[in-house]
């Protein structure tokens, strides 16, 4: 049975997560150009209220990344056969690989501080 066949309120309504693909288009390429913000604390994680702005900023990027990487796999594994989602999943995925990347000083210097700090 194609897709377009099956009822509406048997399927996903992904416009909850984003309104449409222009606007996942739209927010895919403000992510890119705004998740490197994140390296500005990079050596830096050193007093509490720097430690709170940084992971702030990462649980805010965390949560945009988790959106478009929701709506493009599930449109994904809708149908297959449609290559303009596999490209979408594609694309968040690597960059989901780059993000991760750039964060990756984030735990180890927070390893590296005293317990006692972090209470």
């Amino acid at each position: 049975m194609q897709r377009d066949k099956i009822d509406k309120r048997y399927r996903w309504d992904l416009s909850a997560i984003i309104a449409s693909d222009s606007e996942w288009e739209k927010r895919f390429d403000s992510f890119n150009k705004s998740y490197q913000k994140v390296t500005e604390y990079d050596g830096k994680l050193d007093n509490a209220k720097t430690i709170k702005q940084a992971l702030d900023l990462l649980c805010e990027l965390s949560c945009e990344l988790e959106k478009l990487t929701t709506y493009a796999h599930m449109h994904k594994h809708e149908d297959s056969k449609v290559d303009k989602y596999a490209g979408f999943a594609d694309r968040v995925t690597a960059l989901g690989a780059e993000f991760s990347a750039t964060t990756s000083f984030v735990a180890p210097q927070l390893s590296r501080l005293e317990q006692s700090f972090l209470k």
